[in-house]
């Protein structure tokens, strides 16, 4: 009989390690950041809550129509240049991003001009901007696509680094 006890209670040790072992915490990225480093993540929830938000509620460009989400977001968090929306400044976007503004540089593409505009077709070349505000929703979209995936990145290695440090395998 005590053979068997001791068996049965060797198996349920074992189910038991098992069951730990198997068993995962799953954080999101958002908590990873918040683990890791305060600025990266009041930048990351700052810009999901108001993307979320322009998800479901978004006002009208200047020139009417419902403004895309990217462009919401960017109008929301006071990204623009001025009233016409037509320019984004780089500086504030920049400070905004903290320490992470190299992210501003690496995700800025070529669809801005030199003054923060935006080069929507070839007539930019030869008349000036004759303004597409569709245009700049796509642009900042990229932007934002660009940026956001470098922030998770960033708060996914800075996670791993600072648990695998404290927590070695």
């Amino acid at each position: 009989i005590m053979r068997t006890f001791g068996a049965i209670l060797f198996l349920a040790g074992c189910a038991l390690a098992a069951e730990w072992g198997d068993s995962g915490i799953h954080l999101n990225t958002l908590q990873q950041a918040c683990y890791v480093d305060q600025e990266l993540y009041s930048i990351m929830k700052t810009g999901s809550q108001t993307y979320a938000a322009c998800q479901e509620q978004r006002g009208n460009y200047p020139t009417g129509g419902q403004m895309g989400k990217a462009f919401c977001l960017f109008d929301t968090l006071g990204f623009f240049a001025d009233d016409n929306k037509m320019k984004i400044n780089w500086d504030r976007l920049a400070e905004a991003f903290g320490s992470y503004n190299g992210f501003v540089t690496e995700c800025k593409d070529t669809d801005y001009d030199s003054d923060g505009g935006f080069w929507d077709d070839i007539g930019d070349w030869w008349g000036g901007e004759d303004f597409n505000y569709s245009s700049v929703d796509k642009a900042v979209g990229n932007f934002y696509t660009c940026v956001s995936a470098k922030l998770v990145k960033e708060a996914d290695q800075k996670f791993r680094n600072k648990f695998n440090d404290a927590c070695p395998v």
